[in-house]
């Protein structure tokens, strides 16, 4: 259920034009770490908000719901957009704001995404270039991460990242400094030739002795290599493949492997504990392809203590199989490993080894003192003080049917519960 921001914080006070902001902001979600060092936000909005404006909202939460209190807030913003912004569009306008949120996580990054070249073929496809070096490889799939959370995941667009690098020519900075190194190379070695030659020499001989005893070793290893061929057998595996993922014998599982283990409740997930067994009510399925030919699915599962998002990457061809089963409303048991994410530090379950349906595992609650009908109540209040005076003997029947029972103490009657018709028993008891 959503409310309002104002409903949630009535005695934040920020400036006028983040206030103007925040009154169609709604917010879905409010929870906190078990240590009570870190608080989420999670909001909805009809119209994108810059970062900065995000930022400072989180200090003045901070400051003012929390002073003198160690904690952290963090705001997790989701935006629905109209159909009048595409991905090309939305990133002219908001690439500042990325620009001041990657700046705020790593310099690398942000220089990074400051050198890239972006294109967009289409709506649904994005072709990111980067210069080709150490760095770029190695940070490349960070970007390519903080790209998709953006467009995917809290502008609820379905866009495919496209990665390639291309060569740069050097700068005359990196050319000079090449220069001077070989120049102070060539000055080092020339020191060294001052050394005296009959210490040259033995070390000539020793280096050419380690050279023939080397390559005795490697004649004698590859002639036992020769002699003694290995041969690998395939091991038997217990299920199939199918799709190219394993599919268990046991028909309960849809994922995976088959796995045994206690389960956890999710309130005592409190950080990245490593592999955990949980169990749980999918409340939403959420499927993205993305690059490579493969798709995340991402959905929010609750064992009605807590709740948590688990992500999923598989392949194409895997992802009708397995949203057969995984739904909304279906109760499963999951074997994952908790991770946190890089960016809003929110706490996920990914890296699913094991996937298995389960009973329904919530319990029916039945209300200590039901609602009934008006005529049932109208005549309980109007025939209350004759029936403590005078219990009836023998039963009677309300206006709706409802049986009396005859109750011979008036403490019997006060402690059991109204009599109800049909009706009102079949409203006081839903399922929890």
């Amino acid at each position: 259920m959503e409310k309002e921001f104002f409903d949630v914080f009535p005695n934040l006070k920020v400036k006028d034009q983040l206030h103007e902001w925040l009154e169609m902001v709604t917010v879905s979600k409010v929870s906190c770490n078990p240590a009570k060092t870190r608080l989420w936000v999670y909001i909805h909005s009809e119209r994108w908000i810059h970062k900065k404006y995000i930022m400072a909202l989180e200090d003045q939460i901070e400051r003012q719901c929390f002073s003198g209190l160690e904690i952290q807030v963090t705001v997790i913003e989701r935006f629905h957009l109209s159909r009048q912004y595409s991905p090309a569009n939305f990133l002219e306008v908001y690439r500042s704001s990325m620009e001041v949120e990657l700046k705020n996580f790593n310099m690398l990054e942000y220089n990074l995404f400051k050198r890239a070249q972006i294109a967009f073929p289409s709506d649904e496809q994005m072709d990111l270039t980067l210069p080709d070096s150490v760095i770029s490889r190695e940070k490349s799939g960070i970007l390519v991460e903080y790209l998709e959370k953006v467009f995917c995941e809290r502008c609820g667009m379905n866009l495919k990242i496209n990665l390639q690098f291309i060569e740069t020519e050097e700068s005359k900075y990196r050319k000079n400094a090449a220069l001077q190194i070989r120049q102070e190379v060539a000055n080092v070695l020339k020191h060294a030739k001052l050394t005296p030659e009959p210490l040259q020499d033995e070390k000539e001989k020793d280096t050419a002795a380690t050279e023939v005893k080397d390559g005795k070793k490697a004649e004698a290893k590859t002639n036992k290599t020769e002699q003694k061929p290995k041969t690998f057998e395939k091991k038997s595996q217990r299920g199939e493949f199918h799709g190219g993922f394993r599919k268990d014998s046991n028909p309960d599982v849809i994922y995976g492997r088959d796995f045994e283990g206690d389960t956890i409740d999710l309130e005592s997930i409190t950080g990245e504990m490593g592999e955990v067994i949980i169990r749980g009510q999918v409340m939403d399925v959420e499927a993205r392809e993305i690059r490579n030919e493969k798709t995340i699915l991402i959905f929010p599962v609750t064992d009605f203590t807590d709740s948590i998002v688990i992500k999923m990457f598989l392949r194409n061809e895997q992802v009708p199989e397995i949203t057969e089963s995984v739904k909304k409303g279906a109760f499963l048991k999951f074997k994952g490993v908790t991770t946190i994410d890089r960016f809003d530090s929110e706490l996920t379950i990914g890296s699913i080894s094991g996937i298995k349906k389960i009973a329904d595992f919530r319990s029916t609650r039945m209300a200590q003192y039901p609602a009934t009908c008006s005529k049932c109540r109208r005549y309980i209040r109007e025939r209350m003080p004759s029936l403590r005076r005078n219990p009836p003997r023998e039963p009677r029947r309300t206006p709706c049917q409802t049986l009396l029972r005859s109750y011979r103490g008036t403490s019997s009657f006060y402690r059991r519960a109204p009599p109800r018709c049909g009706a009102c028993r079949a409203r006081a008891s839903p399922p929890v």
